[in-house]
């Protein structure tokens, strides 16, 4: 009998490595590859035109010590980022529950409708809120100088703390949908009988949502929270486009004081974009840099939702 399974094993071994074989072949050349090459790099000090010569850890010394641009732009990530996260999973989440009522009408159309931003280009996206909120022809100056709520028009894009509202706006009407689809599916998985029950003992909607639509929900919040960091953690097309792209408001990369240079887009900025100096090391390391930051965050979150669910009982 065992010599009968070890050869059906066997048999069934090479049928696994052909169909694993492609995934594989193409993971090394296109995913490992460049992760080993980049890492690689990001230890050596080369530039456009020159050779590479290893310097080992001075690419990541000057990032952290001496380089005041790459904390500028990891503090503009986290700033954009609780501009928008907190508002999107807020919105989506009511939404959600509207949507989720027996009596709401037209479910399909809103799913879809709330859907339409995050499938949309970021080209598009970027298009958009640049002539929304143009300074001189902008809808959002026509219409407050029509209403006469303002007398002159903003420049919204060409100051720092509107220019930063602006982007965390566009984020969160690029992101809301994302949320709303993940939340409708949590409510989905919520038994009907806990809402039945709490209405029999005179529940209202508020008290529905907070005591039975909340709690069921937590680990739904819990990975949009992290899914929203880590992809928050990688933001550039939208603000460069915004800021630098067809209605530029000029050449400053990272828009008006640098108000909105992300980390990602100070890394392209240094490696690809910065002319004929072009850094391929340090942008390397500001990579890997940005990656362990983002790393060690998702580790502590992990150990604090652990805390939490051990206090809570959920484990043992």
């Amino acid at each position: 009998m065992k010599k009968k399974k070890k050869r059906r094993l066997n048999d069934h071994t090479g049928a696994v490595l052909f169909f694993l074989a492609p995934f594989t072949i193409l993971f090394i050349i296109f995913g490992l590859y460049p992760m080993l090459s980049s890492l690689q790099i990001s230890l050596t000090d080369w530039t456009f035109g020159s050779e590479a010569n290893f310097i080992g850890l001075e690419n990541y010394k000057n990032l952290i010590f001496n380089d005041p641009l790459f904390w500028k732009s990891v503090l503009n990530t986290l700033i954009l980022m609780a501009l928008y996260i907190p508002l999107s999973l807020v919105v989506a989440l009511l939404l959600a529950n509207l949507i989720f009522q027996k009596h709401t009408k037209f479910k399909r159309f809103f799913q879809v409708a709330f859907f339409l931003p995050n499938v949309t280009t970021t080209v598009a996206i970027g298009l958009i809120f640049a002539l929304i909120f143009d300074w001189q022809t902008g809808f959002i100056n026509s219409t407050l100088l029509k209403w006469g709520v303002i007398d002159e028009a903003i420049n919204w894009l060409g100051q720092p703390d509107t220019a930063r509202s602006v982007t965390g706006l566009m984020l969160f009407w690029a992101y809301f949908g994302y949320c709303i689809v993940f939340y409708l599916a949590g409510m989905a998985g919520i038994s009907e009988d806990l809402y039945e029950a709490a209405m029999i003992d005179g529940a209202g909607r508020w008290k529905l949502l907070t005591k039975i639509t909340l709690p069921n929900l937590r680990s739904t919040t819990s990975f949009l929270l992290m899914t929203s960091f880590i992809s928050g953690s990688q933001v550039m097309a939208e603000p460069q486009l915004l800021l630098n792209g067809w209605a530029s408001v000029g050449q400053v990369v990272g828009g008006p004081e640098r108000s909105c240079l992300t980390v990602v887009w100070y890394l392209y900025d240094v490696a690809f974009g910065n002319g004929t100096t072009l850094r391929y090391g340090k942008g390397a390391a500001i990579g890997y840099l940005s990656f362990i930051l983002v790393m060690l965050v998702v580790f502590m979150w992990r150990r604090v939702q652990a805390v939490l669910a051990k206090r809570r009982g959920d484990i043992d």
